[in-house]
């Protein structure tokens, strides 16, 4: 008999010991996550903090807490690890949050960490720009909703070089097409382009590119306007004197 009582406590202990985390408050599990990811297993930590949202999701002090560092530890173990795709679970929570948490004080810095998200994945201009719209688009989104923030600030920075980087994209484009022959298409791209700040650093190439294009396909008058904004504008510029000397080979044939 005593052998059966010491086994049902056994079970009883057992049982009681299973369920101790089950029991936990949203603070004592936000602290484990915490924890997790204070030793950089943001992996653990992300899984923790999404137990804190989903299990006291009416904790109004700590579910949007742990929204926010789950995205944040999503974030850094990207970083960490080189998976890309662990950006997208970050702004996964992130977009849940700014739907659900509209008024929060907090609301700022997710609208922030969303961009930085597509940011950091800004690849070179031979690539496609995918996440450089979307990092253009969430900044801009942040800046039109809190323009006084301190993070509007930085991602008003961001934005110039989002921008700058989209221009050179358009002008690697146009270079390209102008390289194929396909002098109405890189027209199309560059001519615009005069027009652009963000692209003002390729103006002087984009000014030689169309004078060559203008004159190959014998459109004499404006190619002596890019050519003399050109020498005007850039008069260093490293194309003009092989311009120049083929402009006049063709003006001799």
């Amino acid at each position: 008999m005593q052998k059966k009582w010491f086994s049902l406590l056994s079970v009883l202990l057992l049982m009681g010991c299973g369920n101790e985390y089950e029991k936990e408050t949203a603070e004592e599990v936000y602290l484990r996550a915490k924890s997790a990811f204070d030793n950089y297993n943001y992996d653990k930590a992300a899984e923790l903090f999404r137990k804190v949202d989903k299990e006291h999701f009416d904790s109004q002090k700590w579910a949007p807490r742990a929204m926010i560092m789950e995205a944040y530890s999503h974030f850094l173990n990207s970083g960490d690890h080189h998976n890309f795709d662990t950006y997208d679970q970050a702004v996964a929570v992130l977009d849940a949050f700014i739907e659900i948490h509209s008024r929060h004080p907090l609301l700022a810095y997710a609208m922030y960490l969303k961009g930085m998200c597509y940011y950091v994945r800004v690849f070179d201009v031979h690539r496609h720009q995918d996440h450089t719209l979307r990092a253009v688009e969430s900044f801009q989104a942040l800046i039109n909703r809190f323009p006084s923030s301190k993070y509007a600030v930085d991602a008003k920075k961001k934005l110039k070089f989002a921008h700058e980087h989209l221009a050179a994209k358009e002008v690697n484009t146009g270079m390209n097409y102008f390289k194929l022959g396909e002098y109405l298409a890189a027209i199309n791209r560059l001519q615009p382009l005069l027009k652009s700040s963000e692209a003002k650093a390729y103006h002087g190439d984009i000014l030689a590119t169309l004078t060559k294009i203008y004159y190959e396909l014998g459109l004499d008058d404006l190619a002596d306007i890019m050519l003399k904004d050109l020498k005007t504008k850039y008069p260093q510029h490293e194309q003009l004197e092989d311009i120049e000397a083929g402009i006049a080979a063709i003006k001799t044939k």
